[in-house]
């Protein structure tokens, strides 16, 4: 029965236990908050079997797939490679050691591997046999050159130096677990209990028999206390003193509370004293002195605790931290300086805060208690003392809240609680009674129901921020209304109200979603940062806090004011530039130490006021989310903030977030040269230098590599991420560069001169105690050959050289600058004298043309008059005649050398018959070479072939080489004549007997101008003519001469069409008439001899005059010249045949063409004022006279010339100087060819537009006369009156129109169409003719027949019958 009780009080003591439990966890384990790496994080695996600390401070973590490194940012992971023998041995790793000497030793699955750091390789060793060995765990004796193994062969004994293994032999087939160092040997725990292992003698023995049969995973030995704690498989855990007598056991059957398994897989101790014991079913933390336990385990609610419950591995790093690896939970990190931030959050198991976005805290000034509100899960009562919650929602009875958005409280004194919520008003609750009061806004919607903001008037009253504006709520009475400043002061009204707070001056900040006011001495004032800039001015408060020093402090959109009454600067802003994780301040709270605690919506952000510097924390460091939330903050009586976020409530007391102590360690880990790292660099030209730790020391390369980084890592695993570093490049830089990302941790140079520097980095925590050594990693840039002192001493000397060469040069260029300048000055003035003389010649070739005309014209008509032949007079009459056709000749070569100058003579190449061409003229000199007695011949070798060439400009060469030679050779002498052909060319040769030429004279016989000295006999401009035709043809010329000797030309020309182009072989579009000047044979020159008389052309024949008559029979000449001599010239040649009619310039045509009837225009082409072409397109575009002829008179005689008066509308085109003769025949035949055709159309009916007019606005103005007259052709009253008027005419117009054209008046005209129309009826034979003779005009079908008859020839039915046979 006894023992039946007491087992009665265990189980009720167990159950009570378990019961309890998850609340002593949860009360146990919240300041126990861990960092999770795994694999999201670069962790190779999550299973971490083992773990050390190097002594570069960086954390080895060996899993079962692969070894990693980690130094506080970054994971490096490292794998068995096949067929790599300097790779890991096998990927799953059993243990980790970092012996004396700072080496990293790893124990695999199948052996024993060192990592170099030295090339960042393995070396790997296996057991004596070469089996695979596992090695479980690994020790070092004091003298550091040997290592004991714990493996599954037993124990082995390594020796470092040369890398033999041996297996002592007592233990040998024992898998040993576990090696711990005690005194002078070492305990091995082993699968048959524990042994003891004396280093001096390598003695074994056994200890603790009672612990025969049991597996000892771990052992830990305290020297202080002299306590070894041993690790069971199987039954918890021993402690041991140094009589290895058992002096506390600790299991599930002893403390059930706690050990939830038996099976200990790992032990370890902290900075104080306390032992660290890793189970299959959590952590559990021992303080041996009190023994008691904190028991750490995985909840998938809280991200603070460990990744998994099955614990593998604990390390305590330098630092003082613990590194905790879990078996399917990663790596987890703990240090007692971290942030711990406790939370309460929403949970679906268990009793918790009803939602996770907390909307607002306060604090029961009775007991301590919370109250807070949420965002949808109503208000919730936390009892701070039993952790549990009561909850305030919505519901249907009226004694429940409207809305479960609760937005602010505010708890009285008399124990009421004042609850604004969203949409459902303010509520009263009576916390003793759990009665509900709900109070509505005035005229409110539901969405301006709203209450955000509540403090506590002095009057009895309570002040209340509502969406619509500032409102008064009265304790006693209950009623709510605006409140008196809002009626008073428009701003406060239909805005909503953020924050209302009451200072220690009684002064009330009413903070709106536009600005901030302050209230005080019964006057409301807005305030501005600044006077200028209006609305730019304003601040946005979200929160207000007075400090200890009575300053006030403003949370707002754009960062944290602090308002200094009476300051020069009465606002100081802080913003993300100061420090400041965020712009967006919710709350503010200060803590004992005069801090400023603010909430943002990128964390939590410790400010100090007196240094300036902000601490910042967010959700990694254990905040349960980074952005916080409005009115979410109260500073709990006891010093304990309360934060408010979006998931959940943050708590923690400000006192206990010390500082970092530690100061990081830069250390430099690699570097990179050229986008290779530098270890795996196998060139003998890029070298690093390391220490027997490992220690990266420094490099050299040649300066050819141009780009290098070096990399380092700052470690601190207290501060993760939020280490900051400086660094420079001694010998470069002369400044820090800062950086407050370590991830980024690498310097970059590039470009930079040889030499020798010194890169220098620091580091720094979090809390800105920067290391005090400084790490230095020299760079070594070897310079290439071409830097060396030699080198450049070299190519100073050269630059010297070089740079005398290029001075000499450069004075030698100028000089030879300033000779081809002057020579060219002298070319461009020679050239410029050139081409002013062509310009002279070309003015006065062209103002010649007009007084030639004046010459030559009355010569033709004396020289052709029958009365004066084989008179003296004619002799004299011939000579003149002959001297202007010379001058023209000369004004033609002008011309047309000015042409050929300019490109604007085109060749036109055909196959001619050159020696026929060549024998023509040929015969024109044969007459002069007889009258001076001159031998001339020709000789020829061509026979008629015909080969390429233009024949006017082969001509010109022949004509011109001939009148120079009979220029120069005197009487009596000779003249020959060679055609020749050889090969592919052919040509000609002029050999004279005259006076020669010098060598200095022959190299400037072809330029412009140049004569023979003394010998004024021409223009000079006839040979450089020559060699310009010559070259278009793509032949030579050249010359041979002896003074009094003898003159010899060559032209050579080629006989193939090929040589020419396709543009060249063709023929000018005008064919014949390519230029007026060159197309004319050129005579009269005085070497020609012959009668003057033969040359004119004889006189028209009689058919070819308009005969005389009276002055209304003969037609009208308008002459329009602005020489008055050329118009009288003409005038009085005119006089006989035709009325003419004068004009200065086109003005004066035009006046005299609309006052008289004129017949054809004679116009001269360059006139002042309007000049010929103008005048011929004005005229042949006006409807009243575009039928006139117009012939244009010029002295412009080239094609392009003719080209442009033809398109200009003109009917001819006659070039000064003129044959008076053939002017008055190409009048006569312009007027006959008018007179011909209005005769042929005023003997016919048929009406053809198209064949009656020569230009289109004639064809247009008869088409639309037919077309008006066919319109109203049976009315028998249309005249021609009427048809004037529908042609918008006079009716004198109409008929000089009319008749110019048909050759009949417009009545004539009318009836033409009248009886062209009763004809095409007629033949219809649709109609009678009474019918037709009414539908084209006649009353009277009578007159009609009889009219019909006259203009016809035959009665309408004969016509009938003569058209239908």
């Amino acid at each position: 029965m006894k023992d039946r009780h007491l087992l009665f009080k265990y189980l009720f003591g167990l159950t009570v236990c378990i019961l309890f439990f998850p609340l002593a966890v949860s009360a146990a384990d919240s300041f126990i908050h861990f960092k999770r790496l795994s694999v999201d994080d670069g962790l190779s695996q999550n299973t971490v079997l083992a773990l050390t600390q190097d002594h570069n401070n960086k954390i080895w973590v060996g899993t079962i797939d692969g070894l990693n490194w980690y130094e506080g940012s970054r994971f490096v992971s490292y794998y068995k490679v096949p067929d790599d023998t300097t790779s890991l041995a096998n990927n799953h790793v059993y243990s980790l050691h970092t012996d004396l000497k700072g080496t990293v030793w790893v124990g695999t699955q199948v052996g024993l591997s060192r990592y170099n750091i030295v090339g960042n390789n393995f070396t790997n060793y296996s057991s004596p046999d070469n089996q695979p060995m596992q090695v479980l765990a690994i020790g070092e004796p004091e003298e550091g050159d040997r290592l004991l193994l714990a493996t599954n062969i037993g124990l082995v004994i390594f020796d470092k130096k040369t890398g033999r293994m041996k297996v002592q032999p007592e233990l040998a087939g024992k898998t040993i677990y576990s090696v711990c160092r005690m005194n002078d040997g070492f305990l091995l725990g082993t699968s048959e209990g524990v042994y003891f292992y004396y280093v001096r003698n390598e003695n074994v023995t056994r200890l603790l028999l009672q612990l025969k049969g049991e597996t000892i995973s771990d052992m830990l030995y305290d020297d202080k206390t002299g306590n070894c704690w041993l690790a069971s498989l199987t039954n918890g855990v021993y402690c041991v003193d140094n009589n290895f007598q058992i002096k506390h056991h600790y299991n599930k059957q002893n403390t059930p509370a706690y050990f939830l398994t038996n099976s200990v897989r790992t032990l370890s101790g902290d900075d104080k004293g306390r032992v660290w014991i890793g189970t299959m079913e959590g952590l559990l933390i021992l303080e041996p002195e009190t023994e008691t336990f904190r028991i750490c385990r995985f909840s998938p609610e809280d991200p603070t605790t460990l990744g998994h419950n099955s614990i593998r591995s604990i390390l305590k790093d330098n630092q003082g931290g613990m590194w905790i690896g879990t078996f399917y939970g990663g790596l987890n990190y703990y240090h007692p300086l971290a942030p711990a931030f406790g939370r309460l959050q929403h949970s679906a198991w268990r009793n918790s805060l009803s939602d996770n976005t907390v909307s607002c805290i306060a604090e029961d000034p009775d007991n301590g208690n919370l109250w807070i509100g949420t965002n949808d899960g109503g208000l919730n009562y936390y009892n701070r003392k039993t952790g549990v919650f009561s909850y305030y929602r919505t519901g249907t009875s009226a004694n429940a809240l409207k809305s479960d958005n609760i937005k602010c409280i505010w708890t009285g004194k008399d124990g009421s609680v004042y609850i604004g919520t969203h949409g459902g008003g303010m509520s009263r609750l009576h916390h003793r009674s759990g009665r509900i009061e709900t109070y509505s806004f005035p005229h409110s919607t539901s969405l301006t129901n709203s209450c955000y903001s509540l403090l506590d008037g002095t009057d009895g009253t309570l002040w209340v921020g509502g969406m619509s504006g500032l409102y008064l709520f009265d304790k006693q009475t209950g009623e709510l209304s605006q409140h008196p400043l809002a009626k008073k002061h428009k701003k406060l009204e239909n805005v909503l109200i953020y924050t209302l707070f009451r200072d220690s001056k009684g002064r009330i900040w009413i903070g709106t979603e536009e600005s901030l006011f302050l209230y005080a001495g019964g006057k409301l004032e807005e305030l501005h940062l600044s006077s200028s800039a209006y609305l730019h001015g304003l601040i946005q408060a979200f929160c207000v806090q007075e400090d200890s020093r009575h300053e006030i402090w403003i949370g707002s959109s754009t960062g944290l004011y602090c308002y200094k009454e009476g300051a020069p600067t009465a606002w100081k802003h802080y913003t993300m530039k100061d420090g400041l994780p965020n712009d967006f301040i919710y709350n503010i709270l200060e803590d004992e130490r005069g801090r400023l605690w603010l909430t943002t919506n990128k964390g939590l952000a410790c400010f100090n006021t007196e240094e300036g510097t902000f601490l910042n924390y967010t959700k990694q460091d254990g905040l349960p989310h980074d952005q916080f939330n409005y009115f979410g903050a109260c500073k709990a009586h006891d010093g304990t903030f309360f934060l408010g976020s979006l998931g959940g409530v943050a708590y923690f007391k400000p006192y206990e977030l010390g500082d970092n102590p530690y100061s990081p360690d830069a250390v430099v880990t690699g570097a990179v040269v050229l986008n290779q790292v530098i270890t795996d660099m196998k060139s003998e030209r890029v070298r690093y230098y390391q220490d027997e730790q490992g220690r990266m020391l420094g490099m050299s390369f040649p300066s050819d590599q141009k780009l290098f980084n070096i990399r380092f890592a700052v470690i601190n695993y207290l501060a993760g991420k939020r280490n900051q570093f400086v660094y420079k490049l001694e010998g470069f830089e002369t400044e820090w560069n800062y950086s407050r990302h370590v991830s980024f941790a690498r310097a970059s140079y590039s470009n930079l001169p040889p030499g020798e520097y010194v890169f220098k980095v620091k580091a720094c925590n979090n809390n800105g105690k920067w290391s005090e050594a400084t790490t230095e990693f020299f760079v070594h840039i070897i310079p290439m050959w071409y830097q060396t002192w030699w080198a450049k001493t070299l190519f100073i000397f050269f630059s010297v050289g070089l740079l005398v060469f290029v001075i000499y040069f450069f004075i030698a260029r100028a000089k030879m600058k300033m000779q081809v300048r002057i020579e060219q000055i002298e070319r461009n003035k020679i050239e410029e004298i050139s081409q002013e003389k062509v310009r002279f010649y070309m003015n006065m070739s062209h103002e010649l043309r007009t007084p030639l005309s004046l010459i030559l014209a009355p010569l033709e008509e004396l020289l052709g008059q029958s009365n004066l032949k084989g008179t003296p007079v004619q002799q004299k009459l011939d000579y003149v005649y002959k001297n202007g056709r010379k001058l023209l000749h000369i004004v033609n070569q002008l011309l047309d050398f000015r042409k050929a100058e300019a490109g604007a003579m085109p060749i036109h190449v055909a196959q001619v018959n050159v020696e026929g061409l060549l024998q023509d003229a040929f015969a024109l000199f044969k007459e002069n070479a007889q009258k001076r007695a001159i031998s001339f011949h020709i000789k020829s070798d061509l026979e008629g072939r015909l080969f390429p060439a233009d024949r006017t400009y082969v001509e010109t060469i022949l004509m011109n080489l001939l009148s120079n030679a009979f220029k120069f050779t005197p009487d009596g002498g000779s003249i020959s004549l060679s055609l020749w052909a050889e090969g592919d060319t052919y040509g000609f040769t002029v050999r004279d007997s005259g006076i020669g030429m010098s060598p200095e004279q022959l190299t400037r016989i072809f330029e412009r101008f140049y004569q023979v000295d003394g010998q004024r006999k021409g223009t000079g401009i006839g040979l450089s003519l020559v060699k310009m035709l010559v070259e278009k043809h793509h032949g030579t010329i050249t010359v041979a001469s002896e003074p009094a000797q003898y003159t010899e030309f060559k032209v050579t020309l080629p006989a193939d069409m090929a040589a020419f182009t396709e543009k060249e072989r063709e023929l000018p579009a005008h064919e014949v008439e390519t230029s007026a000047s060159l197309r004319e044979l050129p005579v009269a020159d005085e070497y020609f001899s012959g009668d003057a008389s033969a040359i004119v052309a004889e006189e028209l024949s009689d058919g070819d005059q308009i005969e005389a008559g009276s002055e209304e029979e003969r037609p009208t000449i308008l002459l329009v010249d602005d020489n008055k001599e050329m118009v009288d010239y003409l005038k009085d040649n005119f006089r006989q045949n035709y009325v003419t009619l004068t004009a200065g310039n086109g003005e004066e045509a035009l006046a005299i063409m609309k006052e008289h009837r004129v017949d054809i225009v004679l116009s001269d082409v360059m006139m002042p004022g309007i000049d010929g072409i103008k005048l011929c397109q004005l005229i042949k575009r006006n409807l009243q006279t575009c039928h006139i002829p117009v012939l244009l008179l010029s002295a412009k005689g080239s094609v392009d010339a003719q080209t442009e008066g033809i398109q200009a509308g003109a009917d001819d085109y006659i070039a000064k100087p003129f044959s008076i003769h053939l002017l008055k025949g190409k009048i006569a035949n312009q007027l006959k060819a008018r007179q011909r055709l209005k005769h042929y159309y005023s003997n016919t009916i048929d009406i053809d537009t198209a064949k009656m007019t020569s230009n289109n606005l004639d064809e247009e103005f008869m088409s639309k006369a037919i077309q008006v007259v066919e319109e109203n052709i049976s009315n028998e009253d249309f005249t021609s009156d009427e048809l004037a008027s529908q042609l918008c005419m006079s009716r004198s117009s109409l008929y000089l129109k009319m008749n110019s054209i048909s050759g009949e008046p417009p009545a004539n005209f009318i009836r033409r169409i009248r009886f062209n129309k009763a004809c095409k009826l007629l033949l219809e034979g649709r109609y009678s003719i009474s019918e037709i003779s009414g539908m084209v005009g006649f009353g009277s079908s009578y007159y009609f027949s009889t009219s019909f008859k006259k203009y016809v020839g035959c009665l309408p039915s004969e016509y009938v019958k003569q058209h239908t046979k």
